[in-house]
């Protein structure tokens, strides 16, 4: 059977789905309160979804709330560059919240 893998180009556009299908590292930095958030590509997938572009941050900062600061860089795992010692933030479940608001009656 053919290898039907997406070929690693860098600085070519690529979508979630690419990364995840060359097992990246996506890494979200906040250039305003720097804060640094390492996620798997995969599970960025599930949450944003496979057409979501890598370059794009996904969500505001959860510190201080900015988008226009964050930084998106995505980094291959490879023999010569291993990721021990790596802390990854990955999903547990979702959770679907209320939003309530007040009538006055």
């Amino acid at each position: 059977m053919p290898d039907i893998r997406v070929k690693y180009e860098p600085g070519k556009y690529y979508a979630m789905a690419d990364a995840a299908q060359h097992d990246m590292v996506v890494t979200i930095k906040c250039r305003s309160c720097r804060k640094t958030v390492h996620y798997w590509a995969s599970d960025l997938v599930k949450v944003v979804g496979p057409d979501h572009p890598v370059a794009r941050p996904p969500w505001r900062c959860s510190k201080c709330g900015e988008i226009e600061f964050l930084q998106v860089s995505r980094e291959m795992r490879t023999a010569h560059k291993p990721m021990t010692g790596l802390v990854v933030r990955r999903p547990v479940k979702q959770v679907m919240r209320w939003l309530w608001k007040n009538e006055r009656i």
